[in-house]
């Protein structure tokens, strides 16, 4: 089964939250805007223009890159989704203190994994299960201390302050 849904569709789930959201807390802004965007008898929006406008801003996300960035402390580093995500690079700048790691998440999502204020850096490459460039879990050990394990059998160990992910960067944009 795909994930991927259509504009209709996405343009359906959209009006159902919309829908949700305003029967648990009324307002005459959300109760405007569902107006014109309800759905009619023949599957479409009661007002065209503002189809259009959603439509509009579906494809300009859509073409263009989008970027979400996951810190700590607010985010767990076991919940960034890395499993069975690629490690293309690891580079450590001295003089920043800062380690970058490219990857590329699952469906081929460039995203840059980046540790400040490091303290100390364990990269082995002894590959025991293999070679592999995945990345099998990551995680919080305690404050200020990460692993990375790979599916190679590899454990990085990086002491830090914390710690960003930014889904979306190309290399270079973190």
């Amino acid at each position: 089964m795909s994930s991927r849904i259509t504009e209709d569709q996405a343009y359906a789930a959209m009006f159902s939250y919309l829908n949700s959201d305003y029967e648990r807390s009324p307002s005459d802004g959300v109760g405007a805007l569902l107006g014109s965007m309800s759905i009619q008898a023949d599957g479409k929006s009661a007002d065209p223009a503002a189809y259009e406008d959603w439509l509009s801003a579906v494809r300009a996300i859509r073409d263009a890159p989008v970027t979400f960035v996951l810190r700590s402390p607010a985010h767990s580093l076991e919940g960034t989704g890395l499993h069975d995500a690629t490690l293309d690079s690891l580079n450590l700048d001295w003089e920043t203190g800062e380690v970058v790691m490219h990857v590329r998440l699952v469906g081929g999502i460039a995203a840059e994994l980046l540790f400040h204020s490091i303290k100390s850096v364990l990269v082995p490459r002894h590959q025991p299960w293999g070679r592999s460039a995945s990345i099998n879990a990551a995680k919080t050990v305690a404050e200020g201390m990460y692993e990375l394990e790979m599916q190679s059998g590899d454990l990085l160990r990086l002491e830090a302050q914390g710690w960003s992910l930014k889904i979306g960067a190309a290399p270079g944009e973190a």
